[in-house]
C-alpha cells in the first residue's frame, strides 16, 4: 500500500495516495515511511498542520526516515518558519550529501532570502556539480552572486547601483523567470548570436557582445530587448530596467519587455511600477502567461497571496509547461 501511495504522490493523484497511505498506517501504526508519505500528501493540499503531526511521529519513530526531514522542512518554509526549514534542509542534506539535491536547492533559496549569499551560492555550487548544465540553478547562482556583490560595494562604501537601495536584498527567490526577448522581424548575425548565448545561460558574453552593438547603435531594438533580458537573469535589475525603458520608449506596446520591466521593477521594489507594467502587458495579451506570472509575483512579495495564486494559477491554465510557475505556486 506504501509503495503504490508513494507512486501515486508522485502523480499528483493526492486522494488516491492518502488512502494508500491510511491504509498502511492501519496495518502498522510504527510505518514510519508511510506517516511521512502521509504528511506530504497534507503538505501538498495545503493541510500544514497535519502535514507537521505527520512527520513529527515519522522522525520520532526513526530520525534516519527517508525525507522526513526534507518534508518537514518544506513544511516549515510554507508556514514561514525560515530558521527551522533551513535546520530540517540542513539534516537532510547530512543523512544523504550527495543525493539531496532538492533540500540543497530549497535551503540556497532561503539563504537568499536571508540575504546569506555565501552559503546560498555555496549549496548552488555543490548542486552544480552534481547537475553542472541545470539553468535554474545557474540562474540563481547568478543572481546571487550579483547581490552579493553588489553589497560588498555597499559595505566598502562604494555607491549602489542606480536605483538600488543599501537595505535591498536579492529579488524574490521564485520569481518568474523571462522568457527570451524578442528580436527584430530581420536579425543580424550578431543579435542571433547573442540570443544562442542566452539559451546557453552565457549571459556575461552575450552583455559584452550586446555592449559592442548598442555601442555602435544606441537604438538598436534587436540589442536592447536582449541585452535588458540577460541583465535581467544576473540580477542586474537597474541596468536591465534601464534597457527595458529605453525600448519601450520606442515600441510601448511590447509585451515581453513590459514584463521584463516588471520583473526588474519586483527586484527593485519598485512594486507599484511592477504591477502598472504586468497589468498593462495583460490588457494588451490576456493570454500572455509570463505576464500572470510577473503580477502573482508582485501579489505575492506584497502579502496579497490570494490575488498571487489565482494569476499563477492563470499563467498555468495557459501554460501548463512551464516548471517554473508551478514553483512559483508552490
Amino acid at each position: 500500500m506504501s509503495s503504490r501511495g508513494f507512486l501515486r504522490a508522485e502523480q499528483k493523484a493526492w486522494t488516491e495516495a492518502l488512502a494508500d497511505f491510511n491504509e498502511a498506517i492501519a496495518q502498522r501504526q510504527d510505518y514510519a515511511e508511510a506517516h511521512v508519505g502521509r504528511g506530504r500528501v497534507y503538505a501538498e493540499t495545503g493541510q500544514l498542520d497535519q502535514a507537521l503531526g505527520e512527520l513529527n511521529a515519522a522522525l520520532a519513530m526513526s530520525a534516519t526516515v527517508q525525507n522526513g526531514f526534507y518534508w518537514r522542512g518544506q513544511v516549515y518554509r510554507r508556514k514561514g518558519d525560515v530558521d527551522r526549514a533551513i535546520d530540517d534542509f540542513s539534516r537532510a542534506i547530512a543523512q544523504a550529501p550527495q543525493t539531496e539535491r532538492s533540500a540543497y536547492f530549497s535551503r540556497a533559496q532561503l539563504f537568499v532570502a536571508k540575504g546569506d549569499y555565501t552559503r546560498a551560492i555555496a549549496d548552488f555550487d555543490k548542486l552544480l556539480s552534481l547537475l553542472p548544465d541545470n539553468k535554474a540553478v545557474q540562474q540563481q547562482r547568478q543572481a546571487a552572486v550579483a547581490m552579493q556583490a553588489e553589497l560588498a560595494k555597499v559595505h566598502d562604501g562604494q555607491p549602489a547601483a542606480p536605483g538600488v537601495s543599501p537595505s535591498v536584498a536579492a529579488a524574490p527567490a521564485a520569481a518568474p523567470v523571462a522568457p527570451l526577448p524578442p528580436i527584430a522581424a530581420t536579425p543580424t548575425p550578431s543579435a542571433m548570436q547573442a540570443l544562442q548565448l542566452m539559451k546557453q545561460a552565457k549571459y556575461a558574453d552575450a552583455i559584452a557582445l550586446l555592449n559592442r552593438m548598442l555601442s555602435a547603435n544606441p537604438n538598436d531594438q534587436a540589442a536592447l530587448p536582449l541585452r535588458a533580458g540577460s541583465l535581467l537573469a544576473l540580477g542586474r535589475w537597474a541596468e536591465s530596467h534601464t534597457d527595458a525603458d529605453a525600448y519601450l520608449k520606442l515600441k510601448p506596446n511590447d509585451v515581453p519587455v513590459l514584463g521584463l520591466r516588471a520583473i526588474a521593477s519586483i527586484g527593485l521594489r519598485k512594486f507599484e511600477e511592477g504591477l502598472a507594467d504586468a497589468n498593462q502587458a495583460i490588457r494588451l495579451d490576456p493570454n500572455n502567461a509570463f505576464a500572470y506570472s510577473a503580477r502573482s509575483t508582485v501579489y505575492r512579495v506584497t502579502g496579497k497571496l490570494q490575488e498571487a495564486l489565482a494569476d499563477i494559477d492563470h499563467s498555468i491554465s495557459i501554460n501548463p509547461k512551464d516548471g517554473v510557475a508551478f514553483t512559483g505556486r508552490g
